[in-house]
């Protein structure tokens, strides 16, 4: 570089005539001294680079071998504890849960399950303490290895989808480091904002692996989805390895589906097409108000403050006194209303206890004489599979809501009484409850055969 200067300040001095004649030899002899060592130094940098270059394909063809003969030692090694063992071996499932209803429908998915086959790793969203609990009280009846992880929640109830881009990254990348980090078989969720991360990064497994270990992808759509998809199967159904439904009119549509729902096929959607399934009493209204039997009004684990003002009314208190109730549970959740006129409209004979929360809620459902609460997924199904007559008041507030559809279908069937937030205490006086009909209290096995089919041959 010292001589290129040199020679370029010598050519504008000779340029300039300001060289003296006996100085051109040198000039001369200095172009052509910095055009060879110009030519040498080009020669010497391009074989440089191309040394270069081949040392990092070496470097990263051997990443690429390593990679693979380490993810063939990960797929044939043995597990922890399994030497000496027989081959066959359990499939490691990550089971994601959500808050609410979906983790309800889960633990009523995986109670028909065969655990023999199975051990669970429960993914839970860091906030989600309600599933965290309920994990811990489902294992208890399982003699089994299960552990929970927890991750960012990827969108909280309520949350914009725009906002929820950031928290659904930090969840994904959380999720990938636990996707290499345990290395399971099988993913199955059915709904939740909190499994897309997962399932993504166990999708990436597949990439990253050349497909050599594949993760099997299990998505069971919710309860509440009855004519269209939820947000999160509408982007994994591509990727998914079983695809289940609850409700019939999602078949035409999605052709690899199976159907896994209790409501039978050639259900004729006519509440009066048949007597044989019609719970009937000897009262009008076919409600047992007696003994300890009470009336609990629930809103999950959302913000339903409509529902509870429409409670906290005169008539209200007349329609269910009505129907032989004294005594109420409002269970509020994350409301900001709390009732404060039933006393008063129900005179010094009547009971009523608010609370926030339970974790038994289940139990306090399945105790009820009858239900007056949202249109979840949690708590229909705790309602119906117990066979508690249940008034359905949905919440139209809610983003990408369902149940407005699901409380119409179920009513359609002969299986609730649904009423919009308004009427509702006109709705109660005049309900009939001799027409319900019994809905399915059992799981179809449908789905736990599905699943054992597709881990069989992961268990050998």
């Amino acid at each position: 570089l010292f001589t290129v200067k040199l020679f370029f300040k010598m050519v504008k001095l000779s340029n300039e005539r300001r060289v003296p004649d006996h100085m051109r030899g040198l000039v001369k002899g200095i172009e052509s001294f910095s055009t060879i060592s110009s030519h040498i130094m080009l020669t010497v940098m391009g074989a440089l680079f191309l040394l270069m270059l081949v040392l990092m394909l070496s470097v990263v063809h051997w990443l690429m071998i390593s990679a693979v003969v380490y993810v063939i030692w990960r797929c044939v090694r043995p597990r922890a504890g399994e030497k000496g063992r027989s081959r066959q071996k359990k499939a490691k499932v990550f089971v994601v849960l959500g808050s609410g209803g979906h983790t309800t429908e889960m633990f009523y998915t995986l109670a028909k399950l065969p655990w023999d086959d199975y051990t669970p790793i429960y993914i839970i969203a860091n906030t989600d303490a309600g599933s965290q609990r309920k994990a811990a009280i489902f294992e208890k009846k399982w003699k089994h290895d299960w552990s929970v992880e927890l991750i960012p929640r990827a969108r909280e109830v309520g949350q914009s989808y725009v906002t929820s881009v950031w928290t659904t990254l930090r969840a994904f990348y959380t999720s990938v480091r636990l996707v290499f980090h345990h290395w399971p078989d099988l993913v199955l969720c059915n709904g939740p904002g909190t499994c897309v991360p997962v399932a993504i990064a166990a999708y990436v497994m597949r990439v990253a692996t050349f497909g050599i270990k594949r993760v099997k992808l299990c998505y069971s759509e919710s309860f509440t989805c009855v004519d269209h998809l939820s947000f999160s199967g509408r982007i994994l159904y591509p990727a998914c390895d079983l695809f289940g439904v609850q409700w019939p009119a999602l078949l035409p549509t999605y052709k690899r589906a199976i159907y896994t729902g209790r409501i039978p096929l050639n259900d004729s959607h006519d509440a009066d097409g048949g007597d044989d399934d019609i719970t009937s009493s000897p009262s009008s209204s076919s409600l047992s108000a007696s003994g300890d039997k009470y009336a609990l009004v629930t809103v999950g684990t959302t913000l339903f403050d409509d529902l509870i003002k429409a409670v906290d009314s005169s008539g209200f208190v007349a329609a269910l006194k009505q129907h032989g109730f004294t005594n109420l549970k409002i269970q509020y959740g994350k409301g900001t209303y709390k009732p404060h006129n039933l006393l008063k409209h129900g005179g010094p004979s009547f009971k009523f206890s608010p609370f926030e929360f339970d974790p038994d809620l289940p139990k306090v459902i399945a105790r009820a004489g009858l239900i007056i609460g949202h249109a979840g997924a949690g708590t229909l199904l705790d309602a119906l599979s117990n066979g508690v007559k249940i008034i359905v008041v949905p919440n139209e507030k809610l983003m990408a809501n369902h149940q407005v559809q699901l409380a119409k279908a179920l009513q359609e069937r002969g299986y609730v009484h649904f009423f919009k937030v308004d009427h509702l205490a006109d709705g109660l006086a005049n309900a009939d409850f001799t027409r319900i009909r019994k809905f399915p209290r059992e799981e179809t096995p449908v789905w736990g055969n599905a699943l054992a089919a597709l881990v069989g041959p992961l268990r050998k």
